[in-house]
């Protein structure tokens, strides 16, 4: 059984990220579940941890690669072996179904976010079909635009997307979970640099699990949201 956590947190706590001031957050929210790709149990929402960054560039689409449009960056030799470790783990479990789902910061139109993401999620799932041949059925795309704010993680005076990002592991306290909304990331519009970075946070790219078969019995009924 899957364990979800709910939390309604009253957080007032000083940064040296953020200054003197204190800032009182209270929300309800679940912490989704992260798994790593070395693990081999996976339930039916789980999220993939991966390193890799999806980042779009402009310019004229003709002089770009599929890669390219779907924000996959070929020339980051780096950033091109995370994208090619995600393709790997998600060929290597078929029994296994997978959203790739694409979110904006809270910036800009919400019915435009909503597009751009779906856009950008469909590049990403035609790439991965056609040039690394997933399976079609394996993949879904899925744009919420800004719709579902990122859970991170603070810890002396740092935020952090997973609960085990190694930089977290020098916590002296326990990590606290924080879910990234708009009203949240305001209060520190004085502070440019950790106000982008809150809204980098919400920019991201998520692989998820939507359904799970028994690999005993494959061919059979998939356990599905």
């Amino acid at each position: 059984m899957q364990l979800i956590f709910l939390y309604l947190l009253t957080i007032s706590f000083p940064s040296k990220n953020i200054g003197e001031e204190t800032f009182n957050h209270t929300v309800s929210f679940e912490t989704p579940r992260y798994v790593k790709m070395t693990d081999t149990v996976f339930q039916v929402g789980d999220l993939i941890q991966h390193n890799a960054v999806f980042r779009y560039r402009l310019g004229p689409s003709y002089m770009m690669t599929k890669e390219e449009k779907a924000g996959i960056p070929a020339s980051d030799t780096t950033q091109f072996s995370y994208f090619l470790e995600l393709v790997d783990f998600i060929k290597s479990h078929t029994e296994l179904s997978f959203e790739i789902g694409c979110h904006t910061d809270y910036r800009g139109n919400a019915a435009t976010n909503i597009h751009l993401t779906q856009t950008r999620a469909n590049l990403i799932v035609r790439v991965m079909i056609e040039e690394y041949s997933i399976d079609y059925e394996q993949i879904r795309a899925k744009g919420y635009g800004r719709e579902k704010p990122s859970v991170v993680y603070f810890c002396d005076g740092q935020y952090f997307r997973y609960m085990d990002d190694p930089v977290s592991w020098t916590c002296e306290e326990e990590p606290i979970p924080l879910l990234l909304t708009n009203e949240y990331i305001q209060k520190f519009k004085d502070n440019r640099v950790l106000h982008e970075h809150l809204h980098q946070l919400n920019r991201r790219t998520e692989v998820k699990v939507i359904e799970v078969q028994d690999c005993m019995h494959m061919g059979g009924p998939r356990i599905h949201v």
